[in-house]
């Protein structure tokens, strides 16, 4: 339906009047007739409906009005001829881009339908061939397209002021100054000094072209979003536009940086060959190649290169050959990272070795030793089941995929019972999909390894499914075949949760190989972790009599780092999910019928959410923050030694600003403190393009992060009386509903319990650092669930990287992450046993 106020052009006829005159004098002379080779043109708008009338024959060549027939021999299905008055009609509404006599046309020529007409004379019963054609006019009927709603184009960061790219150009179906006339470039703010536009014109076609107009910096921003428009010369004029995503291509101006300018470490003499001294670690804000980074040592001394080996790709410092105290006291020598660039730039650490002897400290055991030695041996063998692992597509939400979710679980399965542990899968029962059919869940694996009444028991939780993936969504591998690139394990369930899970596994194994197990081992796996655990909380509570009575200690690997530093997670934020529901009418409304004269729902719903939280963030619900528990000087230490770089994360994201300025207060309210975030609008039109409609139903999408000791059924309560309450101060006769469709609790820990005793000293056992403590601004219920449950000492300690990106594209682990995980796997076990 057309806008009011949209024009239609009046018909338009045009006859041969220099004709005429003679045809008359024919007649009145009773000459004969000058139909041969005489032709009439008419012309019609397109898009007019079918009827128009278009001219008449009688009235072009003056016939009588009666006594004659008329038939139409050329011209269908497009026009018709009336058989008594020679009136011409249009038969079906034309449109000239689709009209085959058009199609192939250049666009200044015009468009005809040729027409013939029998006339029939019934006084003298002579009939003649009558010839014209129809022009049909072009009416601006159609807008300027591109052939992508989005278009990408790739800049080097490097590209001079004034050099010129070019831009795809639109089309447009009409034709004359009703074709594309203009384009227009519309930056957002960020970019309005860095791009410009220029059209060339070439044989009357206008080629647009992007201008480069300032200094490019990739640290800056890694692209920009710039609306693309085109608009016809049609009256009124129409617009189509794209969004152009100017992607910043990576050149090599930035120089490797490390950590910090010295690196330290304490080595025991008696320390066996392949045991790790420590990382260095060295970072590029390039991408690619560009930041691809290896490492060397420079100005070693000879004692350094026979001592030690430097792995090339990691940093990673390990034992080469037996160190003498009594031969060198100390190692000092320099690491450079040089980037894989066409022109590679370099940095440079220092590295300060210091030997000690066993008997001036406490030793680390000789068992110790020879499982992390072990461990390094056997680390391709531990990739190979990895790679096996990733290799089945255990995608929680396909439900096609089932039976590969269940041989995940029976290959997890084989593997514990490789390990003489001994194992039930516990069923959950079936699942009813959205047509009516059932497919059963994936069972739970419920596992121990060991029962010995005397040592303690802990319980590993992790998950077997993963996340949906495909090649075509942006991953540079095959995202179910393992691919190792510089030190990085790709492939989906690498971090979240196949090789966490495997890191314990092996562990285990490698304990095994040379001693009895420390503790006594249980794993609770599920499979449908990714879709929200279903059936698993019934489970946990089914079994807390059973399969939990002799646990000890919970812990959960399906955790990472906030840094490169090691970390252990003992607390999580809840989460409360709203729905905010407003409804103006029964069905949508245009707006030029109704637009002024209703409330309307999306406009009740904006200023709904625009009552949730100020500019800073802060939650604008009254009670909100009267159960967050009080800041403690613990606390403040904590966030203080946690390692964090926020700068960094706001030049990978593109972030301008945080709302807050410090480590400490950025840390304390993405974990400590609740959070309200706006996620979207359900009803509201938000396809490319125009239209015109009023919604008659819209839904606001929010969630709260909640953090101890809120109640999500307070929060709940808090929310929705607020919301209704603001709600009757706008006075809107419309519907309002809201509802929670998750009420998630938040959990958190003692970090002073022996559990995170043992895993503070494991890590410092492994990597040599003292661990972060941290706590995570997510939702994971288990955890809450765990300890609500069962009662159980609860942590989170996971061995995934900061930028391993679980649910997104490229998913990976480290090697090292991977294989020195399993290290404090081990140690921590151990650790265990001794509390």
């Amino acid at each position: 339906m057309p806008d009011e106020g949209d024009p239609r052009a009046p018909r338009l006829r045009v006859g041969m009047p220099r004709l005429a005159p003679l045809l008359g004098l024919c007649l009145w002379l009773q000459l004969p007739f000058p139909g041969s080779g005489a032709r009439l043109d008419f012309r019609v708008l397109e898009e007019q409906p079918a009827g128009t009338w278009v001219g008449s024959f009688p009235a072009d060549f003056v016939f009588p009005d009666s006594n004659a027939l008329y038939r139409l021999e050329t011209g269908a299905p497009h026009l018709r001829v009336d058989g008594k008055t020679g009136e011409i009609y249009t038969a079906t509404r034309l449109d000239r881009e689709s009209l085959p006599e058009c199609r192939l046309l250049f666009p200044w020529e015009p468009c005809y339908l040729d027409l013939e007409v029998l006339f029939v004379d019934l006084l003298s019963n002579s009939p003649r061939l009558l010839q014209g054609r129809v022009e049909v006019l072009d009416v601006n009927d159609n807008s300027p397209r591109f052939e992508s709603p989005v278009f990408t184009l790739a800049v080097p960061e490097n590209s001079g002021v004034g050099t010129i790219f070019p831009l795809p150009p639109a089309t447009d179906a009409d034709t004359g100054t009703n074709g594309v006339a203009s384009y227009q470039l519309l930056p957002g703010s960020d970019a309005r000094h860095l791009f410009g536009l220029r059209v060339a014109e070439d044989q009357d076609e206008k080629q647009p072209q992007l201008i480069v107009m300032g200094n490019l910096d990739r640290k800056e921003a890694e692209s920009y979003n710039l609306t693309f428009r085109a608009q016809d010369g049609g009256h009124p004029p129409r617009a189509g536009s794209a969004l152009l995503h100017v992607r910043i291509l990576d050149v090599n101006d930035n120089a490797p940086a490390f950590e910090k300018p010295l690196y330290e470490a304490e080595l025991l003499k008696s320390s066996p060959v392949g045991r790790s001294v420590l990382q260095v670690k060295a970072e590029d804000s390039d991408e690619g190649a560009n930041a691809e980074i290896d490492y060397f040592f420079h100005s070693a001394s000879p004692a350094v290169r026979r001592l030690l080996q430097l792995d090339r790709t990691t940093g990673r410092i390990t034992v080469r050959a037996p160190v003498d105290r009594e031969d060198v006291k100390v190692l000092k020598f320099i690491v450079l990272a040089r980037d894989r660039g066409v022109s590679p730039q370099t940095a440079h650490a220092r590295v300060v070795i210091s030997i000690r002897d066993i008997m001036n400290g406490t030793p680390t055991t000789e068992s110790h030793d020879k499982i992390f030695q072990y461990i390094d041996e056997h680390q391709n063998e531990y990739v190979q089941r990895l790679k096996d692992w990733v290799a089945i597509e255990s995608d929680s939400s396909d439900p096609l995929k089932r039976h590969l979710l269940i041989n995940m679980v029976h290959l997890a399965e084989e593997r514990i019972k490789q390990l003489g542990g001994t194992v039930e899968l516990a069923g959950l029962g079936v699942q009813e999909l959205p047509n009516g059919n059932t497919i059963p869940l994936p069972p739970v694996i419920l596992a121990n390894i060991g029962n010995d009444p005397k040592k303690p028991t802990v319980c590993f939780y992790g998950h077997l499914d993963v996340q949906p993936a495909k090649l075509e969504d942006g991953w540079s591998t095959e995202p179910y075949i393992l691919t190792e690139r510089n030190g990085r394990l790709y492939g989906r369930g690498t971090s979240d949760d196949k090789g966490q899970i495997l890191a314990v596994l092996n562990a285990v194994e490698a304990l095994q190989r040379h001693q009895e197990l420390p503790v006594n081992v249980k794993f609770l796996l599920e499979s449908m972790e990714e879709v929200g655990s279903t059936g698993l909380f019934e489970l946990v509570e089914q079994r807390n009599s059973t399969f939990f009575s002799d646990v000890n200690y919970i812990i959960v690997t399906d955790t990472s780092w906030i840094s490169n530093k090691p970390g252990i997670t003992y607390g999580t934020r809840g989460n409360c999910y709203f729905f905010v529901e407003v409804e103006c009418a029964k069905q949508d409304l245009h707006s030029g019928s109704f637009g002024g004269i209703i409330h309307e729902a999306t406009n009740d719903l904006i200023f709904l959410l625009s009552t949730l939280v100020n500019s800073s963030g802060h939650i604008l619900i009254p009670g909100i923050y009267e159960a967050v528990a009080p800041l403690t000087e613990k606390e403040k230490e904590l966030y203080e030694r946690t390692e964090f770089n926020f700068q960094k994360i706001k030049a990978k994201f593109g972030i301008k600003n945080f709302t807050y300025n410090t480590k400490q207060e950025i840390l304390m309210h993405r974990s400590r403190y609740p959070s309200l975030s706006i996620h979207g609008i359900e009803g509201a039109f938000s396809a490319s393009g125009t239209k015109t409609v009023i919604p008659a139903r819209v839904i606001g999408k929010f969630s709260l992060r909640l953090v101890p000791n809120m109640e999500p059924t307070v929060v709940i309560k808090q929310v929705t009386d607020y919301l209704k309450k603001k709600f009757a101060e706008w006075n809107s006769p419309n519907h309002l509903e809201v509802t929670s469709v998750i009420g998630a609790k938040p959990w958190i820990s003692d970090t002073d319990e022996p559990l995170y005793l043992a895993g503070r000293k494991a890590i410092k056992k492994v990597f040599q650092v003292e661990a972060d403590l941290i706590r995570a601004g997510g939702t994971i219920p288990i955890g809450s669930h765990f300890q609500e449950v069962t009662g159980k000492k609860i942590m989170f300690l996971g061995i995934g990287g900061p930028d391993d990106a679980p649910h997104g594209q490229n998913e990976k682990i480290n090697r090292s992450n991977f294989i020195e995980g399993t290290k404090l796997y081990a140690a921590l076990l151990q650790e265990l046993a001794s509390f």
